[in-house]
């Protein structure tokens, strides 16, 4: 039997960080559209992994899916869940992977990267 994370949220209930991300991340909202929390789960063998954000780019419709960590890269982005994303990007190149959280250094209050499967 395998161990689980235990999530003290319920399905569909949004952190702080995401609710922040969703409301005042002016960048997400202006060039994105039909911006959905939670919307669908992805799945490499065993493996599954639910974006927090997945929306349309308003110049080419690419899909892209956001993950929103709450402190910042490095407190909270742990190896595994860097390793699982990287996974995700290079199996599901079709889609474009972004890494947020919140950063008042940023012009726009979030720092917002790519993820890429190359490096």
């Amino acid at each position: 039997m395998r161990a689980r994370a235990v999530n003290p949220r319920k399905r569909g209930e949004m952190t702080k960080a995401e609710i922040a991300f969703k409301t005042q991340c002016d960048w997400l909202n202006a060039f994105f559209d039909h911006v959905r929390y939670e919307s669908h789960t992805l799945r490499f063998g065993e493996l599954r992994y639910t974006p927090d954000f997945t929306g349309v780019r308003t110049e080419d419709g690419q899909v892209c899916h956001f993950e929103v960590k709450p402190a910042g890269h490095r407190h909270v982005y742990t190896d595994a869940a860097k390793i699982k994303l990287k996974t995700f990007s290079a199996e599901y190149g079709e889609y474009v992977f972004f890494l947020a959280w919140p950063d008042k250094k940023q012009p726009r209050g979030w720092h917002i990267e790519e993820v890429s499967n190359r490096e």
